[in-house]
């Protein structure tokens, strides 16, 4: 991978998550997906194969938004503002699951077959983002904060190999070429 495109994706990370978090605390929920749509779109210019790295982003925002949503019933953290059903994370959390999967094309792409040192650092950075997230005013963490984000770090040290997995496979693999073979299967 070029040094320009990761140096690019990893500003791009941090603008999306920035205007999700800062968006969300302000009450301007929808500046964040808006902001990370167009940062993804733009990253679709700089893959061999947009349709398998959106296919991809598209399957990690949904999984990890699941997965949220599964520990917000579970009063792991909340929301200043309720999502537009009361038992789902609100959309600006999906926007940062997608900015996040577009990093294991880019800025995290070394990760690939590394899955422990992809857990160890998803064990880190999940809960920092979301205790920065809370800092913030986006969201609160749910009844002590230590266990709170080691629940957090366990969730991470989960999703990240598996979406470093995920992101290995050839239908979701946006890095690999398109050949005339999987041209016929992609989109």
């Amino acid at each position: 991978m070029v040094r320009w495109k990761r140096l690019l994706n990893l500003i791009s990370f941090q603008t999306g998550w920035f205007a999700c978090a800062l968006g969300a605390a302000g009450g301007w929920s929808f500046a964040g997906p808006v902001a990370v749509a167009v940062l993804l779109c733009l990253q679709l210019l700089l893959v061999p194969a947009p349709g398998r790295y959106a296919r991809f982003i598209l399957v990690a925002a949904l999984l990890g938004w699941i997965v949220d949503s599964a520990l917000y019933r579970a009063g792991v953290f909340s929301f200043p503002e309720a999502g537009f059903v009361y038992w789902l994370c609100p959309i600006w959390m999906v926007a940062l699951w997608a900015n996040f999967a577009g990093t294991l094309h880019f800025c995290l792409d070394w990760l690939r077959g590394h899955y422990w040192l992809a857990s160890v650092l998803g064990a880190i950075g999940g809960p920092l983002a979301y205790y920065g997230g809370h800092r913030l005013g986006a969201l609160q963490l749910g009844g002590s904060i230590p266990i709170t984000l080691a629940i957090i770090a366990i969730e991470y040290a989960v999703v990240t190999p598996s979406f470093v997995f995920l992101s290995e496979r050839p239908g979701l693999d946006g890095l690999r070429p398109a050949t005339a073979e999987s041209q016929v299967l992609a989109p």
